[in-house]
C-alpha cells in the first residue's frame, strides 16, 4: 500500500507553520484561560476559552455525548464555529426561490414528500443570497415513466434523450443526461432524480438518510449555479462537491432533529460527520488510512483534485487531469475543508467566493480575492493542520 501511495502521490517537503490548538487542562466556568478558542474537557462537560469584556475566561461548557464504546465526544473548537456562524442563517424574510416540482405518473409517493421537504428546507436555508424569480426545475419519475421524463426534460430544455439501464457496482441505475446514478444536475441549472422500483428496497430505499441527503447535494448544485452565475462547474471538484457535501449534512440534521421524524432517525452534523469522514476509507481500491497520510501528501491529493480548473470544466474528454484512485474522497474530504472556511472565515464569505466566481472564473484566484489569503498557502498553514486533526479525533457516533 505504502508504494502504490508513494506511486499515485509527488511527494514534496511542506513545511506548515501551524498547527491545531487545543487545551487539556482542567477547566471551570468562569477561571481565566489563556487563548480563545481552545477547548478542555472537565467533569462530563467541554469548556470553551471566550472573550468576556477584557478577559479570556472559560464558558459554561456544554455536556459531551456518550457513544456506544463508553467514550465521549466533544464538539470541537473547529466545528462549533462554523455552526455557530450558520445557526445565524437564514436571515432574511423574503419567501425563498421557488420551486418547480414535476413527478411522473408513478412517481412513489412518500419519496416524492420527501424531495419536497428536503429541497424546500435547502432552499430556505440559501434566501440571503442572490435569488432569482425563474423557478428551480425539479423532475422526478420511476424507470417506467422514461417516456414522460425525456418530454418533461425537453420542456425545460434539456432534449438529450439518452437512457438506458446500466449495471454499475452490482446496482441497477438508470443512465440519462450524462450520469450513471440514481439523478443527477445538468450543469446545477435543474435537478433530475430517476430511479427504479428496486431502489427502493436497496441501502435502506428511498428513505434512507443518504439518499435524502443526495436531494440537498443536488439543489445545492442548483443554488452554486445560481450565485456563480451558471458557471458552477468552474470550482472544480472539492470546492463545488465539498460544498454540497457540507451544507447537505448541516441542512439534513437542521431539517430532521433527533426527536424528529423517526423514519429518518438521527442525522445531526455530527453523527453524519462521523459516518462520512471515517480515517479508514475501506470501499476505496486500495484500502486508504488517512491516518498514514503526513502533509506533504494531503497536499498533493488535494492539488491532484484541484486540476480540474476552470479551463477545463468537468466532465470534458479535452480534461488533462490524471485519474487518481481516490478522487472520491474530494466529497468528504471538501467537506472537512468548507467546515473550516466557514470556522475561519464565515458563512457570508463563503458566498462571496462562490459569487465572485461571476468576474473571475479562475476559482483559485477568486479564492485569494475573497479570502486575502493565497490557496496553497491556506492548504499548508490551517486546512491540512485542521484535516490530519479531525481525523486524528475521529470517534464512531452511532445513529439512534
Amino acid at each position: 500500500m505504502r508504494k502504490r501511495l508513494i506511486a499515485l502521490l509527488v511527494i514534496t517537503p511542506l513545511l506548515l507553520s501551524s498547527q491545531l490548538s487545543t487545551s487539556h487542562a482542567a477547566a471551570k466556568a468562569g477561571a481565566k484561560c489563556n487563548k480563545a478558542g481552545i477547548t478542555s474537557v472537565a467533569s462530563g462537560k467541554t469548556f470553551t476559552c471566550v472573550k468576556s469584556g477584557n478577559k479570556l475566561v472559560w464558558n459554561k461548557g456544554a455536556k459531551t455525548k456518550p457513544t456506544s464504546t463508553g467514550k465521549t465526544v466533544s464538539m470541537s473548537a473547529g466545528v462549533k464555529a462554523a455552526l455557530d456562524d450558520l445557526d445565524q442563517y437564514p436571515k432574511s424574510k423574503e419567501a425563498p426561490q421557488q420551486i418547480d416540482f414535476r413527478f411522473g405518473p408513478n412517481a412513489d409517493k412518500l419519496y416524492s414528500e420527501k424531495i419536497v421537504k428536503n429541497s424546500n428546507a435547502t432552499m430556505k436555508f440559501f434566501v440571503d443570497f442572490y435569488q432569482e424569480s425563474k423557478p428551480y426545475p425539479v423532475v422526478s419519475s420511476f424507470s417506467e415513466d422514461k417516456d414522460w421524463a425525456i418530454a418533461e426534460m425537453a420542456k425545460i430544455g434539456q432534449k438529450n434523450n439518452k437512457w438506458e439501464e446500466v449495471n454499475r457496482r452490482g446496482i441497477k441505475m438508470i443512465e440519462t443526461f450524462w450520469e450513471p446514478v440514481l439523478g443527477g444536475d445538468w450543469k446545477g441549472d435543474n435537478f433530475h432524480l430517476f430511479y427504479t422500483k428496486d431502489q427502493i428496497k436497496e441501502s435502506g430505499g428511498l428513505d434512507s438518510v443518504h439518499k435524502q441527503g443526495y436531494i440537498n447535494h443536488h439543489i445545492i448544485h442548483g443554488i452554486q449555479n445560481r450565485i456563480t452565475g451558471d458557471r458552477d462547474r468552474y470550482l472544480g471538484i472539492w470546492a463545488r462537491e465539498g460544498g454540497a457535501e457540507f451544507y447537505n449534512w448541516y441542512i439534513l440534521g437542521r431539517t430532521y432533529p433527533e426527536l424528529g421524524d423517526p423514519s429518518v432517525g438521527n442525522v445531526n452534523y455530527s453523527v453524519y460527520r462521523s459516518d462520512l469522514t471515517k480515517p479508514i476509507r475501506g470501499w476505496q481500491a486500495p484500502t486508504l488510512n488517512l491516518l498514514e497520510l503526513n502533509d506533504a501528501q494531503w497536499f498533493s491529493f488535494i492539488k491532484n483534485w484541484d486540476c480540474n480548473t476552470y479551463k477545463y470544466p468537468f466532465p470534458s474528454n479535452k480534461n488533462p487531469c490524471p485519474i487518481i484512485e481516490h478522487q472520491q474522497l474530494a466529497y468528504s474530504t471538501g467537506a472537512i475543508m468548507y467546515e473550516r472556511l466557514v470556522g475561519e472565515f464565515s458563512h457570508k464569505k463563503v458566498m462571496d467566493w462562490w459569487y465572485e466566481i461571476r468576474t473571475t472564473p479562475d476559482w483559485e484566484e477568486a479564492f485569494a480575492k475573497t479570502f486575502k489569503v493565497n490557496i496553497d498557502d491556506w492548504y499548508k498553514k490551517s486546512a491540512i493542520p485542521y484535516l490530519m486533526q479531525v481525523h486524528r479525533d475521529w470517534v464512531h457516533i452511532p445513529p439512534k
